[in-house]
């Protein structure tokens, strides 16, 4: 089952023409989320869900005050445990953490026009182009039972392009005009019996067949050829089976590159097999997941993705390039890594850049280069916001000179992060543990180093860590001060 939480919602409440809004608390889960559970979709029930989702979406364009929505995409539409679909409210701060994965540059690039910027003021337009973008994801990641005959298929992929084709004479104007092109809703069958089923399939078979023969004898008795209509079908096909290979790709990098969901990301490059690095980036994705792959073969794919990276795609698939070669864990990979590293950072956004510089000093650091790591982990340093984040990398400076010999450095470096992180209990800890070690001399420093830190931060006196160093020194500590009736510590 789908994880299920609670998100504050629009409510929407409509009277005459006009519609009300309001907020409210609901258990469900944002779509892209859900839609992991409900791949296999009976076709009414995806037929209710995209009518919910679009008289929704027409109701905030009949209220007086809202009128749009802004950013219509699988995160801000979620999916209530009450069975109905609801939209996000995006001005409340209990959904910042949705509301920030929605804001990384590949999910705004797919669901808002190339030429729309994120921050764009919201109209018509952009909510049409964000349901016809949503409404394409729900098609590509379901499987419907039964699934969608001739009819439905061109009804939605009309319904898909006009949504999309903002500056088309043919785009719609409004989500009420959308719904009168739905596929009229209709009861599913009873389920046969599968003697029924396979009388069925063989009967359908023959009848195909039949009507192929048919139109054959037909060309041939009429004298007239229906090559045209062939290449022409045939043309179709080809150009269909081109967009859909362009989706799989396209969602296949957002599973790779910013989900982290290398499972899914692995399914949709195999739908997209037709496509040129597909194969290549499938088998990434199964290395990624934990599934067995031949080292020299991924790093020959790596190699045939650098290759042939698509000109408008450099800053994801060099991304997928570092996950890659990070992956692979090995010291003759340093180079590309820190290569491409370096691309990644003058190609990416500010916000991918701590995990970047993260694994370019990793692979420093592993290489055994701690001075060339230390800088990368200062550079690092430079860009990272998270307070956890940037406690443990003054921690891994300080080991790194440690390991070269500069203790001195390394306490500085400490001291450092306790200034910024004053309420650090491990970067204290750390501290002393180098301390004592170097100044077995001068057990004042020490002692009063100890004090002083018991004094700034009381709660360290009960660490188990602390504790364990004090005995191994033979240094007493009660009530907040500190003590040695050893002669040298």
């Amino acid at each position: 089952m789908a994880e299920k939480g609670e998100y504050d919602v629009l409510r929407l409440i409509q009277h005459n023409q006009v519609c009300y809004i309001s907020s409210g608390c609901i258990r469900g889960a944002p779509m892209i989320n859900w839609l992991k559970y409900h791949q296999g979709m009976p076709k009414e029930e995806f037929m209710r869900i995209i009518r919910l989702l679009a008289k929704q979406l027409d109701n905030i364009h009949k209220c007086r005050k809202k009128k749009y929505y802004q950013y219509v995409n699988p995160y801000s539409v979620i999916m209530g445990e009450d069975g109905n679909v609801y939209f996000l409210d995006l001005s409340v701060s209990s959904n910042e953490e949705t509301l920030q994965k929605m804001r990384r540059r590949i999910v705004r690039e797919y669901f808002l026009p190339p030429e729309a910027p994120y921050y764009q003021e919201a109209s018509v337009e952009l909510d049409i182009y964000g349901f016809g973008r949503t409404l394409q994801y729900l098609l590509s990641e379901t499987e419907l039972e039964p699934k969608l005959n001739r009819s439905e298929e061109r009804k939605f992929k009309k319904i898909i392009s006009r949504c999309l084709g903002r500056q088309s004479k043919q785009a719609f104007q409004s989500i009420s005009e959308i719904q009168k092109y739905f596929p009229e809703s209709k009861t599913e069958k009873p389920k046969t019996s599968q003697r029924k089923r396979k009388a069925a399939l063989i009967g359908g078979a023959a009848a195909i067949a039949f009507i192929i023969l048919s139109g054959f004898l037909k060309s041939c008795q009429s004298g007239k050829s229906d090559t045209a209509v062939q290449e022409k079908e045939y043309q179709e096909t080809v150009k269909e089976a081109e967009e859909t290979e362009t989706i799989c790709m396209e969602m296949g990098l957002l599973c790779l590159t910013k989900l982290k969901d290398y499972e899914r990301g692995s399914a949709y490059f195999q739908r997209a097999k037709g496509a040129p690095l597909a194969g290549e980036m499938e088998l990434l994705c199964q290395a990624l997941q934990g599934e067995e792959v031949k080292e020299e073969e991924l790093r020959k794919a790596l190699e045939n993705i650098e290759d042939q990276i698509p000109e408008n795609e450099k800053e994801l698939y060099y991304q997928c390039l570092l996950k890659g070669y990070h992956y692979l864990d090995n010291r003759k990979d340093l180079e590309a890594i820190l290569r491409i590293g370096e691309i990644c950072l003058d190609t990416g956004e500010k916000e991918e850049q701590p995990q970047i510089l993260g694994i370019m000093a990793g692979a420093m650091e592993k290489s055994g280069q701690n001075k060339e790591a230390v800088k990368l982990y200062e550079r690092q340093m430079k860009v990272e916001e998270g307070k956890e984040e940037r406690e443990e990398l003054y921690k891994k400076m300080a080991a790194l000179m440690v390991s070269d010999g500069t203790e001195a450095e390394a306490l500085k470096k400490l001291e450092e992060g306790i200034r910024e992180c004053p309420e650090s209990k491990e970067l204290r800890i750390e501290y002393l543990k180098n301390l004592l070690r170097i100044s077995k001399e001068d057990r004042g420093i020490c002692l009063q180093t100890i004090n002083r830190f018991l004094g700034e931060l009381p709660v360290l006196e009960q660490e188990e860590e602390f504790q364990k160093l004090m005995r191994e020194y033979g240094i007493k500590t009660e009530g907040g001060n500190a003590w040695s009736e050893e002669a040298d510590i």
